[in-house]
């Protein structure tokens, strides 16, 4: 058997050769797309019957589909989101070098001497030193290098584990002869193409040191494979691999946008035996190192597998690649350069929810996006990098909360009060104020600053006026001028003491215009009392005239960070209709509101889709719902035939109360037919239900 040196008996059972099953010589043509669906298929000089009882099996493209056609892209690294009152600020750092090639010896026969595409030279033609207690194929034979398993020696061997999955490149140490006591013996990568800011990265270490540790060079060549062709890139005379695992990483970057050969050269003098895993050469902009399989597909009697085979190991397009898988003709791949296009963002929100929307897109050279006007809650975010040929996979994920110090929906106070919570409320017209024609409410008429008002508690319910959210908000009416007196009413916010990146939102909207002229208001902030003039306008302009529609307001208030404040909305409006203001939030890190009775944030407890108001309805009707938890929500309209005439939602979102107007129209905008109708809610997370209405024309 040669010469072998002492290896410690080890514990476990004795292993056994495996045969290899007959081989398939026909090739078989295959289309194989991104997601693993084959989709063509073409077969030449082989029995179809046969074939049909692999794909019956349901094996033949599971088999196929799930080889090591190449990785995904690199994707962002180090994520981070920090928060920033309602706005989420993300960074990240682009990804690491693209791997252009890898080799994890894995593919490769148990014990082969010759595992292409690697370049093998046994510069010292010497026999090797064996293993005294176990044997395995070639053991003792001059080599240069051997795909060693040693879980398939006989008996395995144990302390000689890979660094990752069964198998790594062994160098055994020559037996001294002739004078000639060192290895010489190179393992030599095929021709790789850099791009810029190369590396290689190799893992290795020494069997054992008992007579002493192994000894290696790595080097590199730009022109041919031949020893002399090679220049030394690692430090000294040699490196000594220690007897763990290390990682050795070498800079190639004197080297970019060149063709090279890379070598790693045993020189160990009379030890035992060096041991190389994973293999990486990283080089952004190049090329993916191409390979062609080396082997057949193999089957048994009712099993196709893909033992050996070794395809592209990288790049591979998101448009079907076709391969050619057979002994006597096989294919290859051309490697596509790599290029960075841009980056997509993902957000979900916190929790249990695990439903990512794809939210923006940047720049390939941007490293960074604010995620703005967000609600209050813990959202998570993730970003890939978008290449030429794909997506890569996701970064880490990242979260970061939206702080709510105070928020008010008006819903927990009495209908049509005029005095309600710990809200500092300021007449400063004292004039009567409009009504609505036929209408009656508790209140309606009287001089007052801002009123709690329901609009489907009114007699009748009015058909119009609908809140942002739930059944109320807080009105201010228009004063029936007198004098040149208009409104002069404030809406004024408990004291609330605030912390860093402080903002205050509310939704506002104009009931109806008159005569041209929306509503106006004015928000301003107090550090002193709640007396008007101690308030300091922070809004723009003279004041804000809100739409027909509801619309969000946002205000910086940094400026008053650590200080106590008091928050007015000042309705300045000019003989108009009334103002409709809701949700009322100041979003603080780290701050203190004010007052026992604060309304805090109100999170519905379960899923309900309530009765639409009015019903029957004409022109228009309000549908409310709400959600426990944050989900993605469809909320659709059928008619009497069950077909879908109008999508109202179709988005995700967070635990809330929801309020759809519906105004009888089709996703076309088209009029609708008297008749009755369905509205259906439904949410991923489960919740499904259906209310009725009628429309009346």
């Amino acid at each position: 058997m040669g010469n072998c040196r002492h290896h410690p008996k080890p514990a476990g059972s004795i292993g056994h050769r495996l045969r290899r099953p007959p081989r398939w010589r026909n090739p078989v043509e295959m289309e194989i797309n991104r997601n693993g669906r084959c989709t063509q298929f073409n077969i030449t000089r082989i029995s179809r019957r046969k074939l049909m009882r692999y794909i019956l099996f349901g094996l033949f493209c599971s088999m196929l589909t799930n080889l090591p056609l190449g990785a995904q892209p690199n994707p962002p690294e180090n994520l981070t989101a920090n928060s920033r009152g309602s706005t989420i600020d993300l960074t990240w750092e682009a990804p690491s070098g693209n791997i252009i090639f890898e080799d994890d010896f894995e593919s490769y026969p148990d014990f082969a001497q010759e595992f292409s595409p690697w370049i093998l030279i046994d510069g010292d033609g010497l026999e090797t030193w064996g293993i005294q207690e176990a044997s395995f194929p070639g053991e003792g034979e001059p080599m240069a290098y051997i795909i060693f398993n040693p879980s398939q020696t006989v008996p395995p061997i144990g302390g000689g584990d890979p660094h990752s999955g069964d198998k790594y490149a062994a160098c055994f140490a020559s037996n001294p002869n002739g004078g000639q006591i060192f290895n010489d013996d190179w393992m030599i990568t095929p021709q790789l193409q850099l791009g810029t800011g190369s590396s290689i990265t190799l893992w290795a270490r020494s069997y054992t040191a008992e007579w002493g540790l192994e000894r290696f060079r790595v080097l590199i060549s730009t022109t041919g494979t031949e020893p002399d062709d090679f220049t030394l890139i690692s430090p000294g005379d040699y490196v000594e691999a220690p007897t763990t695992w290390s990682d050795f990483t070498y800079d190639l970057s004197d080297y970019d946008n060149q063709a090279v050969h890379l070598a790693i050269h045993c020189v160990s003098e009379d030890a035992f035996f060096l041991m190389v895993d994973d293999v990486v050469v990283e080089s952004e902009g190049a090329p993916a190192f191409t390979r062609t399989a080396r082997k057949s597909i193999e089957h048994e009697k009712q099993v196709i597998r893909s033992t050996g085979m070794d395809f592209v190991q990288r790049n591979i397009p998101s448009k079907p690649a076709k391969f050619t898988a057979g002994a006597s003709k096989p294919a290859s791949k051309t490697g596509q350069l790599r290029a960075l296009q841009n980056y997509t963002i993902y957000r979900r929100a916190g929790g249990d929810n695990e439903t990512w929307e794809n939210i923006a897109t940047v720049p390939g050279d941007v490293l960074a996006y604010s995620d703005t006007d967000l609600p209050d809650g813990e959202w998570c975010y993730q970003v890939t990098a978008v290449y030429d040929e794909g997506e890569s996979d996701p970064s880490n994920v990242a979260c970061s909360e939206v702080p709510v110090l105070f928020f008010d929906s008006f819903e927990n106070y009495d209908d049509f009060a005029i005095e309600f919570g710990n809200w500092t409320l300021i007449d400063g017209d004292g004039l009567s104020t409009w009504g609505i024609q036929q209408v009656d409410f508790e209140h309606e008429g009287d001089p007052m600053a801002f009123i709690i008002f329901n609009p489907s508690a009114t007699e009748p319910p009015l058909s119009s006026g609908f809140p942002h959210t739930g059944r109320k908000y807080a009105a201010c009416f228009s004063s029936i001028p007198s004098g040149g007196q208009y409104n002069d009413d404030w809406l004024i916010s408990p004291r609330i003491t605030l912390g860093t990146n402080s903002s205050v939102r509310f939704w506002a909207s104009t009931y109806q215009e008159y005569q041209g002229r929306s509503e106006r208001f004015q928000v301003l902030v107090s550090t002193g009392g709640t007396e008007p003039n101690e308030f300091t306008l922070i809004s723009e302009g003279d004041y804000i005239e809100p739409p027909l529609e509801w619309q969000e307001y946002t205000f910086d208030l940094n400026d008053y960070n650590g200080q106590s404040v008091y928050i007015a909305i000042h309705c300045i409006s000019e003989d108009v209709f009334f103002l409709q203001v809701d949700d009322f939030k100041v979003v603080s890190s780290g701050g203190t509101s004010v007052g026992s009775t604060v309304q805090a944030i109100h999170t519905p407890q379960h899923y309900q889709l309530m009765p639409n108001h009015p019903n029957p309805f004409n022109p228009q009707t309000e549908i409310r719902y709400t959600l426990p938890q944050p989900d993605q929500v469809t909320l659709t309209i059928y008619d009497l035939k069950g077909r879908v005439v109008k999508q109202l939602v179709d988005q995700y979102q967070t635990a809330n109360q929801y309020s759809v107007v519906w105004d009888g129209r089709d996703d076309s905008g088209a009029e609708l037919s008297s008749g009755v109708y369905f509205y259906h809610l439904e949410t991923q997370n489960g919740y499904h239900a259906t209310q009725q209405m009628v429309l009346l024309r």
